[in-house]
């Protein structure tokens, strides 16, 4: 894999939190209007209230399940900013923008820099982080998924850009 397409997978791993940040929400949300619908199709109706709390029980498993696939994720993208120096204005960069979701106007006010500054430590926590074997071998090992991702991407008219967009504030 070239340096430029490791540098796009790094992107879109270290996204995995926004994305799945925003999975969560949409679980959360299923629980609720199940609970709040009390009446789920495909359940028993004949069998009364227990079957149907059976039947809600069990999909709120099933979304505590993905929910913790999804806590897994997260972890991960924290595991590979361990890599970057604790104080280091680079990793500081990486969790406002990777942990916290902020834009690089916020990022560039807090630290504070310009913006250009900003993206070019940031561009150089992501260099420092591919400088390990171990990320490196992370990054090929996600590859496919990347290449998914942008092939589905291309198929919605999302074009070719590497990485994620967050034009929504939070």
């Amino acid at each position: 894999m070239d340096k430029k397409k490791q540098v796009e997978v790094l992107k879109y791993f270290l996204g995995r939190i926004y994305r799945s940040d925003q999975h969560k929400s949409q679980l959360d949300a299923r629980i609720r209007g199940i609970k709040a619908k009390r009446h789920i199709d495909g359940c028993p109706k004949s069998e009364g209230p227990a079957s149907i709390c059976y039947c809600i029980s069990d999909i709120e498993n099933r979304i505590l399940g993905q929910k913790r696939e999804i806590d897994s994720a997260i972890a991960q993208v924290m595991d590979i900013l361990d890599y970057l120096p604790i104080h280091s204005i680079e990793r500081q960069i990486c969790e406002l923008r990777h942990i916290d979701f902020k834009p690089w106007r916020e990022i560039s006010a807090e630290i504070p820099m310009s913006r250009s500054q900003v993206y070019r430590k940031y561009r150089m926590a992501l260099d420092a982080l591919l400088e390990n074997q171990r990320v490196q071998a992370m990054m090929e090992g996600y590859e496919g998924e990347y290449d998914k991702y942008i092939q589905r991407r291309a198929g919605r008219g999302g074009g070719q850009r590497g990485g994620f967009s967050r034009t929504k504030k939070r």
